[in-house]
């Protein structure tokens, strides 16, 4: 009867241990879709900010025409042609370093994702091991028990 209770106190064991591990990566599967949420999310920022960005610039460039035309200057050519190229060469630099930031932020919260769910594969196989670890240490011991009693009866 003991070897019996013995063997059953293993299975509960070795099924705790299995769904522990199961349940992290479960859980941790979950945090790494928050975390391609994220990713999602900064790249849809990014795009909204360029889009600004880019309004802000033709802002900067009317204004400098409207400026330069009022003081009777021809907006369409020298000087006046060159500071509206800088403006739209400087206004396209800051839409670039907008996107490459937000490509950086998601592939942070991408890189973040692909970790927890490593972190979570992990948890699952340690608590698959760690179930088959206990079924063969309680089998060994029921034996041992069952094989002490039996050998105490002859």
């Amino acid at each position: 009867m003991g070897s019996v209770a013995m063997l059953a106190g293993t299975a509960v064991s070795a099924y705790s241990q299995y769904s522990s591990g199961q349940s992290q990566r479960a859980l941790a599967e979950k945090q790494a879709n928050y975390g391609e949420q994220q990713a999602q999310d900064a790249l849809a920022r990014g795009v909204e900010a360029e889009r600004r960005q880019r309004l802000q610039t033709r802002g900067v460039i009317g204004a400098q025409r409207a400026s330069l035309a009022a003081q009777g200057v021809d907006v369409n050519e020298g000087s006046a042609l060159d500071v509206q190229t800088s403006a739209a060469t400087i206004g396209e630099l800051d839409v670039q370093t907008i996107r490459r930031n937000s490509q950086l932020e998601a592939w942070g919260f991408r890189v973040g994702a692909a970790d927890t769910r490593a972190r979570g594969q992990i948890a699952a196989q340690a608590g698959a091991m760690n179930a088959t670890g206990t079924i063969l240490g309680g089998i060994s011991r029921s034996y041992a028990y069952s094989r002490g009693v039996a050998d105490k009866k002859v």
